[in-house]
């Protein structure tokens, strides 16, 4: 259902570029940006068509599964609906031998082999459930594609706040971040703990003794990182 090669070599180049990765003391350094750029440049039109794809295939799958939002990264895909009902989308395209199938693919790189394996996980609250898959080496989209999408209409979703709301209502906080991802309840914790969090800062923050800062600082730690509600 998915492309990733062409993505994953346009990606991998287009990092290394950005990064100027490359090793001048030893004379190759030029060469291989010169490789990278050519690379960069012959792979642009195929990953971008095979992004597109992906993207409307998840879109597709979402549609008919009952999934609410799409999250599309480069490196990260995310399913978002109301309870138990991202299991079928979920094990239609990530499959345990499909994941593995890509991880075979992906550990080739040129005359190397770097073998590394996805990260999934899946999530449940009492009013929604989140799946979540990512690759470090970016095979999923281009930049381009990126965002948070609505599978009913396809459309994707500028609204940070909307986004925002969308996802509480299914129980989970956003991961800060463009585009914003679902976070885990077992990094951010539940709605409850959040909003607890935030009433114990509103009591204590005018208080300056130690323990007072202490629990602040456990609301202020939270918002750092995770978006929800009233913690835009």
């Amino acid at each position: 259902m998915l492309e990733i090669q062409n993505i994953h070599a346009y990606n991998d180049a287009g990092e290394r570029l950005r990064r100027r990765y490359y090793n001048w003391i030893t004379g190759d350094g030029a060469e291989a940006r010169r490789t990278d750029t050519l690379t960069e440049f012959t792979f642009r039109t195929h990953a971008l068509l095979d992004s597109s794809a992906n993207l409307e295939n998840l879109l597709e799958l979402g549609r008919t599964t009952g999934v609410s939002l799409l999250i599309f990264k480069p490196r990260t895909v995310q399913f978002v609906a109301p309870a138990n009902a991202v299991t079928a989308a979920w094990h239609t395209v990530f499959s345990e031998s499909q994941l593995h199938e890509w991880e075979q693919t992906l550990a080739t790189r040129g005359n190397n082999v770097y073998y590394s394996t996805f990260a999934t996980w899946c999530d449940n609250t009492n009013a929604g459930s989140a799946s979540s898959v990512t690759h470090y080496l970016a095979p999923f989209a281009v930049k381009e594609h990126a965002g948070v999408y609505d599978c009913d209409t396809g459309d994707r979703i500028t609204d940070r706040r909307a986004v925002i709301q969308r996802v509480w209502d299914l129980g989970f906080a956003c991961k800060r971040g463009r585009p914003l991802t679902v976070a885990r309840t077992a990094w951010s914790g539940s709605r409850e703990d959040l909003v607890r969090a935030e009433e114990i800062y509103d009591e204590f923050r005018d208080n300056h003794s130690d323990p007072a800062r202490k629990l602040c600082a456990v609301y202020t730690s939270a918002v750092r990182h995770y978006a929800w509600p009233g913690a835009w």
